[in-house]
């Protein structure tokens, strides 16, 4: 930022301030480096604890049009999906990996 110019006018009224005012030099505020990093830290902090405020854990609901659609397509392909064994511990669980989700949406129609 530029420093801004002084006319003659201006030194004259900054004198006559000083010499009228004679503590004048108490209303200056000097700022430290630490100080304004501090304050930018603590408004980066109330920005995103207001920006991520009001929110419901976890991943919206599916809406029940997509799930009716996604039981349908299922239905129409059974070899859609990611394959599995039966007997194993794995296929007993519920959705484990992103291959498993149709599978999971479709428990979640019934």
């Amino acid at each position: 930022m530029k420093r801004p110019s002084l006319h003659e006018r201006d030194r004259i009224f900054w004198v006559w301030l000083s010499r009228l005012w004679r503590d004048w030099r108490s209303c200056l505020v000097l700022v430290q480096p630490e100080t304004v990093i501090a304050w930018h830290r603590q408004g980066f902090k109330l920005y995103w604890r207001w920006k991520s405020r009001n929110q419901a854990p976890g991943q919206p609901k599916v809406k029940r049009e997509i799930r009716n659609l996604i039981c349908r397509m299922s239905k129409e392909n059974p070899t859609w999906g990611a394959p599995r064994e039966e007997g194993t511990p794995q296929a007993k669980k519920k959705c484990t990996s992103l291959m498993d989700a149709p599978a999971k949406v479709v428990a979640e129609a019934e």
